[in-house]
């Protein structure tokens, strides 16, 4: 997979993922999942902020 897609990607995966385990009561799990998927998406966004500095990468 693309580097490009993957900040779209995680996010959409990760909230079916919660919406398909909303049954169970662990709601510590899913906000550190969440944050988890928020963290990874800002990293790939900056890694992609620094790649694009030397010209188009998509």
């Amino acid at each position: 997979m693309s580097l490009p897609v993957l900040p779209v990607a995680i996010p959409l995966l990760v909230a079916a993922a919660l919406a398909a385990t909303a049954s169970f009561p662990r709601r510590r799990v899913a906000d550190i999942v969440s944050l988890a998927a928020a963290v990874a998406v800002t990293m790939l966004c900056a890694v992609l902020l620094a790649r694009s500095a030397d010209g188009t990468i998509v």
